[in-house]
């Protein structure tokens, strides 16, 4: 898996994260990204700001990733807020349904604070799959045509999960 098409940044000022993505952000970052935020929830914060002006696409790995750290900020009370989507970002989200559910702010964030690149560790790759059918399992809760598609792929995902059954028993 290549990484280098994505960069992602961020940094933690008192209860807010921003997380900065420039490039692709596909299935390698949903892990990190769940568990910096993961982390970040536990240690107070209550709003994560994802500032997408720089990203050029979202995979439904990532898309499904959001939507889990949407849940698990409203379960404290937290907000998750998109800042200034790209366009292409903001075409997939519209036609995903996801601009209606995940709050959008146009005006870009002031990008004077010291960062911290996020690293795409894939070690552990039980996580990493878990992650990936996770995400896929919030977007098959979308209303519509987008969540009855990937109730198909999440029934795809855990088949191929499932050990293999012996022939002949």
């Amino acid at each position: 898996m290549t990484t280098t098409s994505c960069v992602i940044r961020y940094h933690q000022r008192d209860q807010t994260l921003t997380v900065h993505i420039a490039g692709r952000a596909t299935l390698v970052f949903g892990l990190p990204v769940r568990h910096l935020s993961e982390r970040a929830i536990a240690s107070g914060v209550r709003l994560i700001q994802f500032d997408l002006r720089d990203c050029s696409h979202l995979d439904s790995t990532m898309l499904g990733t959001l939507l889990s750290i949407k849940k698990a900020l409203a379960r404290v009370d937290g907000v998750l807020m998109l800042i200034a989507p790209s366009a292409a970002c903001s075409k997939i989200l519209y036609q995903m349904g996801l601009s209606e559910l995940l709050p959008i702010q146009d005006k870009p964030l002031d990008n004077n604070a010291t960062w911290i690149q996020l690293d795409p560790d894939c070690t552990d790759t039980r996580s990493f799959k878990r992650n990936v059918v996770q995400a896929h399992e919030e977007l098959a809760e979308l209303p519509g045509h987008s969540g009855e598609q990937f109730k198909a792929v999440v029934q795809t995902m855990k088949k191929a999960e499932e050990p293999p059954t012996e022939a002949g028993s």
